[in-house]
């Protein structure tokens, strides 16, 4: 069957759905008060729905829906009562702030039913000649991967357009690899999930009028995805011969919310405090610091996770050029994504500690950078929050983009 119309058909339903889910989600969140309330610890100066995740998991199922025109989509029903499950329980915890030992135990059992329905990390590829594991080294290494990433993806949502944005980034490299593997109906998926996040994304850093964050339903939609598409990738057939280099190119993928997770937590075990006490000390806090704003905060850390994936793709070609082992491709992957993530947080912490010149000029740049993604940031807000309805909101629009300029001349 030819790829390119249910993927034009899906995406656009995706997109549709999503977009047209956001007014109406904003509107009930202020009415019934799903509102992210500032405090101590939040970046927002006011309070900001918390209903991303509803417009996400509706455009999921509407575009599921639409893609049982082409496909037989029988063995996505287990993901989609996952993803049903995870979006519940962390819609409660936007409402009620479910306690995280509660969380825990519901993420633990969702893990569990999926191992036993044969969702699971169970082999590596071929990595340390590992092609299958013990079902209770399985299950526990199926539980400490998929609760860690529902709460590593959580815990980076700190950021305007972080989680949602590097959702959409990994979508598009799953959907790459699925279609490069033949894969058609997780190809679709993964191309389902970009578009769902698309609107959102674009909501939550530029406008004002429909501004939200994706909030723990989301986040915890986002961190599900994640596990199934890992444990799917890591069972696909084995075609090229990049392929045994698998389960490092997964490292890749997650390498910002599970390396800098990993450093978080250590450090705070280090101090002596519990490793799931919050704080203020994961990357982005250490890029806000340095007067960053936030869609630049974002895009940076896309960019270290994308120069950690570059580093997979020259370690991997040297190996098949040198013929060396995907171990040692590994181990130096397990050197370099840490490594990178550790060094940029503490370069930022000794600019702080010495105060140095360099942090001075770091906030120069920031300051600089903040003007200039201001103008276009104000005219993309103009366009969401309903200043183009004619032709003659056009004439506006323009306008308002040369006064942001500081031209005075007016379209005619």
């Amino acid at each position: 069957m030819d790829i390119v119309l249910p993927s034009i058909v899906c995406s656009l339903t995706a997109i549709v759905t999503s977009a047209s889910c956001i007014p109406h989600a904003v509107l009930l969140a202020y009415r019934k008060g799903l509102l992210d309330i500032p405090n101590a610890r939040k970046l927002q100066k006011h309070a900001v729905p918390v209903i991303g995740g509803l417009c996400i998991y509706l455009s999921i199922l509407v575009s599921m829906f639409v893609a049982t025109i082409f496909l037989d989509i029988r063995p996505l029903m287990l993901p989609l009562l996952a993803i049903t499950t995870m979006f519940f329980i962390g819609f409660f915890d936007d409402m009620m702030d479910i306690s995280f030992r509660s969380k825990f135990i519901y993420q633990t059992l969702v893990i569990v039913l999926l191992w036993y329905n044969g969702i699971r990390i169970d082999t590596f590829c071929g990595l340390f000649g590992i092609w299958g594991m013990n079902e209770s080294i399985s299950l526990l290494l199926s539980i400490f991967a998929g609760v860690g990433l529902m709460n590593a993806i959580n815990l980076i949502d700190g950021v305007d357009g972080l989680a949602s944005g590097y959702g959409m980034g990994l979508s598009l490299l799953f959907s790459a690899f699925f279609f490069l593997h033949a894969d058609m109906l997780w190809g679709i998926s993964s191309l389902i999930i970009f578009c769902s996040l698309l609107p959102v994304f674009v909501c939550n850093v530029f406008s004002k009028k429909y501004k939200m964050f994706i909030g723990d339903s989301g986040s915890l939609i986002l961190g599900i995805l994640a596990y199934i598409v890992c444990s799917h990738t890591l069972h696909e057939p084995i075609m090229y011969n990049m392929d045994r280099f698998r389960v490092s190119m997964l490292l890749a993928f997650y390498a910002i919310p599970v390396f800098d997770t990993l450093r978080v937590m250590t450090g705070r075990m280090f101090c002596g405090k519990s490793p799931f006490l919050p704080d203020k000390t994961h990357l982005h806090h250490a890029l806000l610091s340095l007067r960053y704003p936030h869609l630049l905060v974002t895009a940076i850390e896309i960019l270290i996770d994308s120069v950690i994936f570059g580093f997979w793709v020259i370690t991997v070609l040297l190996c098949l050029w040198l013929d060396i082992a995907p171990e040692w491709q590994f181990l130096a992957m397990m050197l370099i994504g840490p490594g990178i993530v550790v060094l940029i947080y503490i370069n930022i912490q000794k600019m702080h500690f010495y105060r140095s010149n360099r942090a001075v000029r770091h906030i120069a740049f920031a300051r600089k950078w903040g003007r200039r993604i201001k103008k276009p940031a104000l005219f993309i807000r103009a366009l969401i929050d309903g200043r183009l309805h004619s032709w003659k909101g056009t004439v506006h629009s323009l306008n308002y983009l040369n006064e942001i300029n500081g031209r005075s001349k007016k379209v005619k």
